[in-house]
């Protein structure tokens, strides 16, 4: 019989891009929604609500190549916990991930992703989980078949569940450290223990392992029966955007989430009783931080929850956070009480609090009951101004349709997980966008109500404070080991709290300025729709200005501009370095406390570059205002008298900042003095360290106006802007600066900005510098290790063999460490360009291993990439590279992202086609190419075989792992490598300024 052809399989592209049907009428869909969507949305949108009861969104964007996003939120977090058994809504979250009947192997859904230029990731809250991912498009569908099986058939094996038991534990060993979490989780002992509120939802092996095993619970029945009862389809939101039709997504919807079952849930649970009752009220807590911090937070929960469309928190927020002129913010910081003052609303279903947290200043610290009394009569002068509560209101409310209808477009690869969250939670899910953003009429009822709330008898205080026992018996929450003291609130502390201070010193926020008077999007003489965009570059005559443009591609009326003063006074010395940080918070004080009211619909930020020697105003806002906004700014910077009680506070917060160093994460440590190590133009922390305590407001002063005398002004502005008109700002900015003689004297010798660049390793594959570093913290369990593999400079050619290397190592590196071994909950491989020098870097985080066995355990890895590479199939390889091209060939999605990209650029020196250039060098990419690469830069083939390999290795030791490891290999001048020995150069991290002087540096200007 003759053997039949087989067909030839289309390619993914031509396979997942074939005409399909109308769908409208396919059974598996019960209704169908429309969003309210911004006007200038020019995405293609379409709702769903399928049999199942699941909620379905699908946004398409046929235009233009995208990165394709999924995301589902199901609603069920860590409230929904049994209580026998705390974190388990986590665990089962972690679990998903490791295989189910259609792919059973773990790691590849991760590993398919990372190949396909994607990644994944998920996050459990108090009521909501969600997994997300995103991947290039060409490849959603099998991305897509891979995530829905999550949620119809997970295996939940026996070895999977006790090995990610550990991921839990290391997870919650990474976030002893952080103080954010250990206040909220104290917040959460301190509620009402009868509450599903007050539930311990990271979990970690004493509650997943340990106590169910003593009282006989199976974890793994558990883990089946809570995934049973809570995943439930009609309780799912799903999204999905990408550049397939909405017709070819749907089909897939239709194929695979109607097989998720549905059981009858609600998505809004009704909670029983309150997470706070009177018994847990009129208290203060005095709790010891990881950090040197001083606060007191404030939450007052609220006697009911109204209808989302019917609630006004935002006036609350607005106006008790608020930074400028008659505020309480300000009224506080020219006392020297506080430094910054924050309001948030928290609202769960159908219960909820107002916070209000001050960073408190040394004096402020011993002054909270006059701190409160401010803050009652501030909220005494806001229930006495409703009219003028109803002002800020609809100033609000006009501001919010303004930037509803001028919204820019989500970046496409976090717009899955950003609308499937806000799915869940809205009540309808035409209004799942606008519900939020858009107000209605003010309720003076549920205001006068909510600031009703807000008094003395029905709040918890807790301040962060060294010595906690100094006020009550010392007490210890028991998951994070917060050690705090526990009081009730004294008539005399009662009494003062409600001492009514001057109320007239209080205002509500003045009416906002700089409100557009249109919103006309300039189309220009030559629309384009070339995904590079029209960019051009213009140089000022005087070489003061550089001004990028582009004509409007986004259909907003919107711009970015930033203008860089540069000095060579920044990074010159330790002094310049220390004092620009203190010119850079003082001023960003001053000047929130003039231009806060442009935070709602003109952002400001003012910052500094270290490494380039500059200051920066970043403004984003509507073009129409543009111009008057950048010219008001400068002229208050250029005019500022820099206040000493300012320099006082700020030198406060400085010296605490030090003494907190300390209380980083490993990893965190590690980078810090990897820059050490191989930047030019960053001192030691030590230098630094001294001039910040030795520094004087009169040194501050001096140093801000030297700096104006000296410095250089480049503007990048893009956005709707003619180019005239883009120039016409920038050259506007220019002659501010000189009216107010300052600027550069351009006929003056020109004086150079030291260009930071990176110290050239040398070329020894059987030579390893090394950093040990210890630093002292029984809080922190974990060790760390990071290892810099420097490619070398930046080259395109080089470049695309790095992203594809990249691309094919990071998931196996993380199922092999992190899955298989268990080695710690931070595991990863990045890839970088700094100052012009590639890198490959890889990160362990471990509270199990010490920093030399991770060592191992990598270079153990690294020998079997060998073998794999070896193994790669041409066809998975072109897979690859065929993902990186797409990655690389998406346009910018945003005015945001445009931005990112042409800064970038602008630094770097790098070419406009850039990405095209990449593309050229990925076309030429062979399976032998990548070989010969991985074995010239990361490990060669023999180690007597000539190759560039150069490495630093950063050991982060906690204080066990230092006690038992780091002796040893503080004397050791060898370490194995296969059947050979490597030297070890020791190179100190506090004091590098020696071996860096040493050491060829790479070029300046680095052209590729």
């Amino acid at each position: 019989k003759k053997k039949k052809k087989k067909k030839k399989s289309p390619s993914p592209t031509v396979a997942m891009r074939r005409v399909l049907p109308n769908f409208a009428t396919m059974s598996g869909i019960k209704s169908r929604f429309t969003p309210i969507l911004p006007k200038n949305d020019e995405l293609e949108h379409r709702g769903l609500v399928l049999d199942n009861g699941m909620t379905v969104l699908l946004v398409s964007n046929p235009k233009e190549k995208e990165i394709a996003s999924v995301a589902l939120a199901v609603a069920r977090g860590h409230m929904s916990d049994p209580k026998e058994v705390p974190g388990m809504a986590h665990f089962c979250e972690h679990m998903l991930f490791l295989g189910n009947e259609a792919y059973p192997v773990e790691g590849e859904y991760k590993q398919y992703l990372r190949q396909h230029g994607g990644g994944a990731n998920a996050y459990t809250s108090t009521t909501t989980t969600c997994y997300y991912f995103h991947v290039v498009s060409d490849y959603l569908e099998g991305a897509v078949d891979r995530f829905l099986n999550f949620f119809v058939s997970p295996l939940f094996t026996e070895d999977a569940t006790l090995r990610e038991l550990n991921a839990i534990e290391s997870e919650y060993h990474k976030n002893l450290l952080g103080d954010s979490k250990r206040s909220y989780y104290l917040m959460k002992h301190l509620s009402n223990h009868e509450h599903d509120f007050s539930k311990f939802g990271s979990g970690n092996l004493h509650t997943l392992l340990d106590t169910p095993k003593e009282k006989g619970i199976d974890i793994r029945e558990k883990l089946s029966a809570f995934y049973a009862e809570n995943y439930s389809a009609d309780i799912m939101s799903l999204v999905m955007r990408s550049d397939h039709s909405l017709d070819e997504m749907e089909s897939w919807v239709l194929k695979g989430f109607t097989k998720v079952t549905s059981k009858g849930l609600q998505k809004k649970v009704d909670w029983e009783g309150s997470h706070f009752t009177p018994s847990e009220l009129g208290k203060i807590a005095y709790y010891l931080p990881i950090g040197k911090k001083k606060s007191m937070n404030v939450r007052f929960p609220y006697s009911k929850i109204v209808p989302e469309k019917q609630r006004n928190s935002r006036v609350l927020t607005h106006v008790l956070g608020h930074e400028g002129k008659g505020s309480l913010c300000m009224y506080l910081r020219d006392k020297g009480w506080i430094s910054g003052l924050t309001t948030s609303e928290t609202i769960i279903d159908n219960f909820g609090h107002f916070s209000v947290s001050f960073t408190l200043t040394d004096e402020g610290h011993g002054r909270p009951f006059e701190v409160l009394a401010e803050l009652f009569s501030f909220i005494e002068m806001m229930k006495g101004n409703m009219d003028e509560a109803k002002r800020v209101w609809e100033e609000e409310r006009h501001v919010a349709q303004l930037k509803f209808d001028t919204s820019s477009k989500i970046r496409s690869s976090a717009c899955a997980s950003a609308y499937a969250a806000k799915l869940r939670h809205s009540d309808e899910p035409e209004e799942f966008l606008s519900g939020k953003q858009l107000l209605g009429e003010l309720n003076v009822d549920d205001l006068k109500e909510r600031l009703g709330d807000l008094e003395a008898k029905n709040m918890l205080v807790m301040i962060a404070d060294e010595h906690p026992e100094e006020h009550a018996e010392l007490q210890t929450e028991p998951w994070w080991g917060v050690k705090y003291s526990l009081k009730d609130i004294t008539d005399a502390e009662y009494s003062q709290a409600a001492t009514r201070c001057d109320v007239g010193r209080y205002t509500l926020p003045p009416p906002l300025k700089f409100l557009p008077e249109t919103t006309e999007v300039y189309e220009g003489e030559n629309p384009t729709a070339d995904p590079e965009y029209l960019v051009e570059v213009e140089e000022s005559t005087k070489g003061l200005v550089t001004t990028c443009w582009k004509q409007a591609a986004f259909n907003t009326p919107m711009m970015y501009l930033k203008m860089d003063m540069e000095s060579p006074d920044i990074t010159s010395t330790p002094f310049g370095q220390a004092a620009t940080v203190f010119v850079s918070k003082i001023l960003s004080i001053d000047l929130s406390e003039q231009f806060y009211e442009l935070e709602d619909v003109n952002p400001w930020h003012f910052s500094y570059s270290l490494l380039y020697g500059y200051f920066s105003i970043f403004v984003t806002g509507y073009d129409d205002k543009m111009h008057a906004i950048t010219e008001a700014l400068l002229k208050a910077i250029l005019t500022m008298d820099i206040k000493e009680a300012t320099f006082n506070m700020v030198k406060e917060q400085r010296i605490r900042e030090i003494e907190a160093r300390n209380t980083k994460n490993p990893l965190e440590l590690g980078a810090t003095h990897l820059s050490q190590v191989i930047n030019t133009v960053i001192p030691p922390y030590a230098e630094t360290d001294k001039e910040v305590r030795n520094m004087t407001w009169e040194a501050v002063v001096k140093f801000f106006e030297d700096v104006k005398k000296s410095c250089n002004m480049k503007v990048i502005a893009i956005g709707n802007k003619q180019r005239e008109a883009s120039s016409d700002i920038a050259k506007n900015l220019a002659a501010t600066l000189r009216a107010h003689n300052y600027g550069r004297d351009t006929n003056a010798p020109h004086c150079e900005i030291p260009i930071p660049h990176r110290v050239a390793l040398p070329e020894t594959p059987l030579a390893e510098h090394r950093i040990l570093e210890h630093t002292p913290n029984p809080t922190n369990l974990d060790s760390s290790l990071i290892l810099h593999y420097q490619l070398g400079p930046y080259t395109y050619q080089m470049s695309a063999h790095m992203e594809v290397l990249h691309q094919i190592i990071s998931p196996r590196f993380f199922t092999s460490l992190r899955t298989k071994q268990q080695l710690g909950y931070i595991v990863s491989v990045s890839s970088a360009c700094s100052f012009g020098v590639l890198s490959l870097n890889f990160k362990v985080q471990s509270g199990v291993q010490p920093p030399s066995v991770l060592h191992e355990r990598v270079d153990a890895f690294l020998k079997e990439t060998e073998e794999e590479l070896r193994g790669f199939s041409e066809n998975d390889l072109k897979e690859v590279i065929s993902s990186a091209k797409q990655k690389l060939l998406v346009p910018p999605g945003n005015l945001g992202q445009l931005y990112s990209e042409i800064r970038e650029k602008v630094l770097h020196g790098l070419g406009w086609d850039k990405e095209k250039r990449i593309v050229a060098e990925l076309e030429k990419v062979t399976k032998e190419g990548l070989v010969e690469f991985y074995h010239t830069h990361i490990r060669p083939e023999s180690w007597t075989d000539p190759c560039k390999r150069k490495v630093v290795s950063v050991y982060n030791f906690s204080d066990a792992h230092a006690e038992t490891d780091m002796p040893g290999l503080q004397a050791s001048v060898t370490r194995q490598l296969d059947d050979v020995e490597a030297s070890i150069v020791h190179v100190d991290a506090q004091n590098p300024q020696v071996w860096k002087a040493s050491m060829p540096l790479h070029p300046k200007d680095i052209k590729c």
